[in-house]
């Protein structure tokens, strides 16, 4: 039984690794954490919600060679952005490729779509 698992912990390794390639590559996955406090595996939010965009295709996800275009006219570095008008945006995910450390030529790009609902506003009493 002891064999079997680091057999099978082995071929995973083996995967996990011959699955990463050299140049990177772009790809990304959206959560947003809503107003009930809660992560939530969607393209769509509302306005003041948090949007999360994580890098999961590369080597260098979460490094400076990871730059999100928000679609609202801003870019940065950070995974989360709020947005402050609802609509239809598209976020870009660029991965560069990085040389002795200096942040070179447009390696890959991937991009989605997301919808950013009008908050709900509470009646005054």
């Amino acid at each position: 039984m002891k064999n079997l698992k680091l057999m099978m912990l082995s071929t995973a390794f083996i995967a996990v690794m011959s699955s990463c390639s050299k140049e990177p590559k772009a790809c990304f996955t959206v959560d947003v954490y809503n107003s009930t406090g809660n992560y939530v595996k969607s393209n769509k939010g509302k306005v003041g919600e948090r949007f999360y965009f994580s890098p999961m295709c590369s080597q260098y996800a979460f490094s400076d060679a990871t730059v999100f275009e928000y679609g609202d006219g801003t870019t940065g570095k950070e995974e989360g952005h709020e947005y402050t008008k609802p609509g239809t945006y598209t976020v870009k995910c660029k991965i560069f490729i990085v040389d002795h450390g200096k942040k070179g030529e447009l390696s890959s790009e991937a991009t989605q779509s997301i919808t950013v609902l009008p908050s709900e506003k509470r009646a005054s009493l």
